[in-house]
């Protein structure tokens, strides 16, 4: 005799097809992941000027390829109805070596930040490296 919970399970296990089965177990195989977060934040160091901020932050993050990494990132200000920030980081696995890139086209960190290197730790001071706008204020190690 089967129970309830044994004929649910062939129920909901019969309501998907193969192909939908397929593509939920590639979901979540982190073949990509997204998140989005509130921060709400008040400042109160100068009583007759108290500053607020509420935010609405999101990250996206996609395995393109097994050694491409593709990621976004933005931050939404909800009291301005502005994009504060935005940038997007692109990493690549090239047998020892790594290339690392992230550009913020707009807002107080604009800017771009280029690296190759060996991904041995010996070595990992054996690189190619660009800065532009704050990343070029940035401390090298």
């Amino acid at each position: 005799m089967k129970s309830k919970a044994s004929d649910k399970k062939e129920n909901s296990d019969r309501e998907f097809s193969e192909r939908t089965k397929e593509f939920l177990t590639d979901l979540s195989s982190n073949t990509w992941q997204s998140r989005v977060g509130i921060s709400y934040t008040v400042n109160k160091i100068n009583p007759s000027n108290t500053i607020e901020n509420f935010w609405v932050n999101t990250n996206t993050s996609v395995n393109v390829t097994e050694n491409w990494k593709l990621n976004y990132n933005a931050r939404f200000s909800i009291s301005d109805k502005d994009l504060v920030r935005h940038n997007i980081t692109l990493y690549r696995e090239i047998d020892c070596w790594e290339l690392f890139m992230d550009w913020t086209p707009t807002g107080y960190a604009k800017g771009l930040y280029f690296r190759l290197n060996l991904k041995s730790d010996i070595l990992k001071d054996l690189k190619v490296e660009q800065k532009t706008g704050l990343y070029n204020t940035r401390s090298s190690f």
